[in-house]
């Protein structure tokens, strides 16, 4: 399958000239890696190197492919970087499109067979211990030449994966991997914009709440003030009576204890005038936001 086929809008390069530089890191983890059951190398575990599951006769192709991408991923625009995955911090190599991370893979697929008589015997001889709960296979995947490229699993239904068959190759389906990706970008635009909208209206929710609960210590803190203000008050006109009351008995006293009680009543009168806020308006403290709506806090044992 030749790697110079032309789709629409991406050309994919005959040879790897220049390779970019995670087709580089990725080209060389290979070296040296061992292949799973299947014989498929198994790359992506390091941050500079793109996932990609392939036989080593296809690696080459996918790299081909891979170059390709990340090629015109940067003529149009985007940036191709390590991006990190927000709920583990594991790093991966993605298209960035308006700060939106999109990883990329590129797989080889496989077809079930029949297993040999050989293939049987060797499962049961390495898979002993299984037998008293498991049946020996009848199948085994067989890698066959086939690739797949793979965007991450939309949250709408949207195209995911990308693979070659009777209606082409996967060289010719570049055009509209980018197709994809640019509406998954208009998509995440919108909601990232609809996420500040609602981050707004949170935020002001909460400062509506604030605001309304400091006019309220306002209300409470005046409310207390004036129902202090008018216990001083009334307090004060008790005195005064008091005091009248008193003068009328100390003329039925002797001297000495006239004097005394006198200078009691003195006192009793400078007391409530100090005290009494409609003669001592000082004692008002009148309206002040600032002091009203400082919060009472609490502290517990």
């Amino acid at each position: 399958m030749s790697t110079t086929t032309q789709s629409a809008e991406v050309q994919v390069p005959p040879t790897l000239r220049r390779p970019h530089r995670f087709v580089a890191t990725t080209r060389d983890a290979a070296r040296g890696a061992r292949t799973d059951e299947q014989g498929r190398l198994q790359l992506g575990g390091a941050e500079d190197v793109a996932r990609i599951v392939v036989s080593r006769p296809q690696f080459h192709r996918a790299l081909l492919i891979l170059q390709a991408l990340f090629a015109e991923a940067e003529r149009r625009g985007f940036d191709v970087k390590v991006a990190k995955d927000s709920w583990n911090k594991a790093g991966f190599v993605a298209i960035i499109i308006r700060g939106h991370a999109y990883p990329v893979g590129i797989s080889e697929m496989t077809d079930r067979v029949p297993m040999t008589d050989q293939e049987l015997d060797r499962w049961r001889a390495d898979n002993k211990w299984r037998l008293s709960y498991a049946t020996a296979p009848t199948n085994k995947s067989v890698v066959n030449g086939r690739l797949m490229m793979s965007l991450p699993r939309n949250y709408d239904g949207r195209q995911s994966n990308w693979t070659e068959g009777p209606r082409g190759a996967l060289e010719g389906k570049l055009g509209a991997v980018f197709t994809e990706l640019e509406l998954r970008a208009e998509t995440d635009d919108r909601i990232a914009e609809e996420r500040v909208h609602a981050e707004k209206e949170r935020q002001l929710r909460v400062e509506e709440q604030l605001e309304r609960e400091r006019l309220a210590r306002i209300e409470e803190a005046r409310a207390k003030r004036l129902a202090s203000e008018i216990a001083s008050w009334r307090h004060a006109d008790e005195i005064r009576e008091y005091v009248i009351a008193l003068r009328k008995r100390i003329t039925e006293l002797p001297h000495e204890q006239q004097d005394e009680l006198e200078r009691w009543c003195e006192w009793a009168e400078t007391w409530a005038e100090r005290f009494d806020p409609i003669v001592n308006t000082a004692r008002i403290a009148g309206l002040d936001d600032v002091r009203d709506a400082r919060p009472v806090f609490a502290y517990q044992c």
